[in-house]
């Protein structure tokens, strides 16, 4: 094992591979508690006070976390006024990219970071961890089926679980993002039976901020690039539109801003994008979706939308072409988006997915949702929900949450021949993976 720590402000230390753990001298006091016993760091998590934050990282040699780093060190997410220690695991042949990556920390000279250490040792990287992104994983390779990929995850998310039990505090929340993330989220829980399961959770975010953006660009109507081009002054000023010309289609036009939508169910293919619930914000005011579209001309004056969707009323059914739209070109434009990347940039998303990370992460753990319209999709245990899914999977649902807890939110009617897709899909992942669990353990204590 490799370790390489930075203790910015202080000292810059490299602990060779054959050097014991625990043996810096005491003017790197942070490496002590980095290596400490996990006995005297069993205590709860300061979430939700003002000391500093422990964040563990792993696949922390990939793109998601290059781009995830600066806006925990500029205080996106735990806020301006707390500092973070980053803890960077990836696989033993990227530590050198880890050790580059914790020097660029370095020289950013922010305030906030208290100290980096990059590792290849899971232990290593969780303890004491207040925050715990999971990140690495198996990439699914051209023609691997998806239960190939499960199979090539299952040790990888039982080790950080294992390791996360044994070694981060004890009221450590973690996200899962690696794919397959519901189902990875379930063998780390599962592997980590100390810990309790409402502090898993994994990423629906990234999918509803697409399906946000989607949805505003439709909302864009000709009249309203015409007036954005002419430099009409109604625009909001948090957010701009960009024009798009029918000479120019490079150019990608932002809509006003919009809130209420969700994505239900597995990360795949299976996901159920909900636009029932929507608003946008026009000319400073939320809306129902009605209003929005014929402000925006995408519906006659007086065309009238059926079916609340929510038993409050709040909800909204749409008309006929709008159904077709959705059903036919938005859902599968949001389910197809990650692809549609990778084809465009040789890459999968990084920027998106690290923007997606720090809000869920931002109104898990600080911000409450509750008493909003909005609440937010976040993938968490299904257990005792209200729309018949299966218990023991994870499962994205519309959530309210904040200071480390959520709760599924009641009262919408969602389509259920789409949740019981997903459902399904997720109870055979389950199947799949907890089996390949046992066969691992099995050969262990052979």
């Amino acid at each position: 094992m490799r370790l390489f720590a930075l203790f910015l402000g202080t000292a810059l230390a490299f602990v060779p591979q054959d050097t014991p753990v625990g043996v810096a001298s005491h003017s790197y006091q942070p490496t002590a508690a980095v290596h400490g016993t996990s006995s005297n760091l069993r205590r709860p998590s300061p979430l939700s006070e003002q000391g500093d934050v422990c964040v563990a990282i792993t696949g922390g040699a990939g793109q998601i976390a290059y781009a995830l780093v600066p806006l925990l060190m500029h205080g996106r997410v735990f806020g301006e006024g707390r500092k973070v220690s980053l803890r960077l695991l990836d696989i033993e042949a990227c530590v050198g990219a880890l050790e580059g990556f914790a020097m660029e920390i370095q020289d950013c000279n922010s305030d906030l970071v208290k100290e980096v250490v990059a590792t290849s040792d899971p232990e290593v990287a969780f303890m004491g961890a207040d925050v715990a992104v999971l990140l690495g994983g198996f990439p699914r390779l051209p023609g691997m089926e998806r239960r190939d990929l499960i199979a090539k995850n299952v040790p990888i998310m039982a080790e950080h679980g294992r390791a996360l039990a044994k070694c981060a505090k004890d009221g450590v929340r973690v996200l899962v993002v690696a794919n397959p993330a519901c189902t990875n989220c379930l063998i780390a829980a599962t592997s980590a039976p100390s810990i309790p399961r409402s502090h898993f959770s994994s990423l629906a975010r990234l999918d509803q901020d697409r399906l946000s953006a989607m949805l505003a660009e439709k909302l864009c109507s000709e009249e309203t690039l015409e007036q954005t081009s002419a430099g009409a002054r109604t625009q909001e000023p948090e957010r701009q539109h960009a024009v798009r010309t029918r000479q120019d289609r490079n150019i990608l036009q932002l809509g006003p801003s919009v809130r209420g939508v969700y994505v239900w169910g597995n990360h795949s293919p299976t996901m159920w994008p909900d636009v029932s619930g929507a608003e946008a914000k026009i000319d400073g005011r939320w809306v129902p979706l009605q209003t929005a579209l014929q402000r925006h001309g995408g519906l006659p004056n007086g065309t009238r939308l059926l079916s609340p969707a929510r038993e409050d009323g709040t909800a909204l059914d749409l008309d006929s072409a709008w159904r077709d739209w959705i059903s036919e070109t938005l859902v599968p434009a949001v389910r197809e988006r990650g692809t549609k990347v990778i084809e465009a940039r040789g890459k999968s998303s990084a920027l998106s997915a690290a923007n997606a990370i720090a809000n869920h992460l931002k109104d898990w753990l600080h911000s409450s949702t509750s008493g909003t319209h909005a609440g937010v999709s976040m993938g968490v245990f299904s257990d005792g929900n209200p729309y018949g899914v299966p218990d023991d999977v994870v499962f994205s649902f519309p959530v309210e949450c904040g200071e480390g807890r959520h709760r599924i939110l009641h009262g919408f009617r969602p389509d259920m021949a789409m949740l019981d897709e997903s459902a399904k899909e997720l109870v055979e992942e389950r199947r799949e993976a907890l089996e390949t669990l046992r066969e691992s353990e099995r050969q262990a204590l052979s």
